[in-house]
């Protein structure tokens, strides 16, 4: 059984302590902007003449949701480690603005903070959105892939080229780039899709435009249709089949109405690299530098954290739940080839894009591959490794009997990224 809301919000709080106490030898030399406990979070001496402030904070799902949590499980230790002095003001399900009005509310002061996704308005981050496109660079094995797309997150976090035309947006990024899935799955009613002769003709619901390129190059016709619709397109038969971010599915009811549940070892459809945790620049810029610090550590020691397990609980379960009430299929080879392929030409034209936007020799692309094979190779020399699980569902049971424990990826997390871009 996935972990409760209540235990996982105590599993991710605890985890926080820990990796402070494990980061001590990090942040000796963190600075000399504030006073830095030992993960490089302050520790309150500074707060005791600041302002309270009240910080407006909007998820686009409901409270129940993992990436809703994870909001709740920052402002618990965020008003702990200020001593009263920073709260939060939470809405859920967008009430406050749309998610592709999101940049324009931090900006206009309708919001403080938000999880910010550029590729739902490439207008207004057109460089941000470009590099949704190609989130298909991770490993697709079950553990690894997580990881290292979540560690990819450095790339967007230092690259000068994507934080400066969030800066012209009046925005500042905790987090930027997360590469919060590393594909996503697809369900189908009636008849399972693994073939290139199966997917010919099939219309398929899809969440954007690197999905769509994808769908066709299969021979299928993309459908695009927004979440809260896919559930009676798939029952009245509109569409066959719906590509789903991971444990979207369960949390929507969608596996009481569809019959089979892809997901590839190989090669699936693309993930998701477009999470950003933005605050209006304009709140950032009057706050103290050692409120300005505890919001960033944390960013990482809790917010990141708090995806990271929450996502894993979520998608193990319904995986596992798939298992047991739907056929769970594979791709064949020649679906696996043509994704492939398309890949390449995917890469290929946001390359040219790149060069059209940020400049010629932006190395935009190749300096996110190069951040990707990093972490591919930093994952497996702190211990990860997907040997006894290769598999989605093996890893789904495995993770039922034993949650990994990822303070050693929140550690090298950290000491990598967070601390050496610590506001001084």
């Amino acid at each position: 059984m996935v972990t409760p809301s209540s235990t996982r919000s105590n599993r991710i709080l605890q985890g926080s302590a820990l990796a402070a106490t494990c980061a001590l030898a990090l942040t000796a030399c963190a600075g000399s902007g504030g006073s830095p406990d030992a993960a490089g979070t302050s520790n309150g001496s500074g707060f005791a003449d600041m302002s309270p402030v009240t910080l407006v904070v909007q998820s686009p799902y409901g409270p129940d949701h993992f990436m809703s949590e994870m909001w709740v499980d920052y402002a618990e230790v965020i008003e702990e480690r200020s001593e009263g002095k920073i709260t939060f003001d939470i809405s859920y399900s967008s009430a406050l603005s749309s998610v592709a009005e999101q940049e324009a509310g931090l900006r206009d002061g309708l919001l403080d903070m938000a999880w910010s996704m550029p590729a739902y308005n490439p207008t207004a981050l057109p460089i941000n959105a470009l590099i949704t496109e190609v989130a298909f660079l991770t490993e697709q094995t079950p553990l690894v892939s997580q990881l290292q797309g979540h560690g990819s997150t450095q790339f967007g976090m230092e690259n000068e080229t994507l934080n400066q035309e969030l800066s012209d947006a009046g925005l500042v990024s905790l987090l930027t780039m997360v590469g919060q899935m590393p594909n996503n799955v697809m369900i189908c009613t009636d008849s399972p899709v693994q073939s290139l002769a199966d997917f010919a003709g099939k219309r398929i619901r899809v969440p954007g435009a690197g999905w769509a390129t994808e769908v066709e190059a299969l021979g299928a016709t993309p459908v695009n249709i927004v979440q809260a619709e896919v559930y009676e397109a798939l029952e009245r038969g509109v569409i066959d089949c719906a590509v789903q971010s991971p444990a979207n599915s369960l949390q929507l009811g969608m596996l009481d109405i569809a019959d089979y549940y892809s997901i590839d070892t190989e090669v699936n459809f693309q993930g998701w690299n477009g999470t950003h945790i933005t605050m209006s620049e304009r709140v950032w810029n009057e706050l103290p530098l050692e409120a300005r610090q505890l919001l960033w550590d944390e960013a990482g020691n809790t917010l990141l954290r708090s995806m990271l397990v929450g996502g894993m609980d979520a998608w193990a379960e319904e995986i596992r739940t798939a298992s047991e009430t739907l056929e769970v299929v594979g791709y064949d080879d020649d679906v696996r080839e043509a994704l492939r392929a398309q890949r390449e030409n995917t890469l290929a034209d946001v390359e040219e894009r790149a060069d059209e936007l940020a400049g010629e020799g932006n190395d935009l692309i190749a300096s996110y591959q190069a951040v990707q094979a990093d972490w591919r190779n930093i994952v497996g020399e702190i211990g990860y490794s997907d040997d006894t699980h290769p598999t989605w569902i093996d890893w789904a049971e495995a993770y039922d009997a034993s949650p990994t424990n990822v303070d050693a990826f929140i550690d090298a997390y950290m000491e990598r990224v967070q601390i050496p871009n610590r506001p001084q």
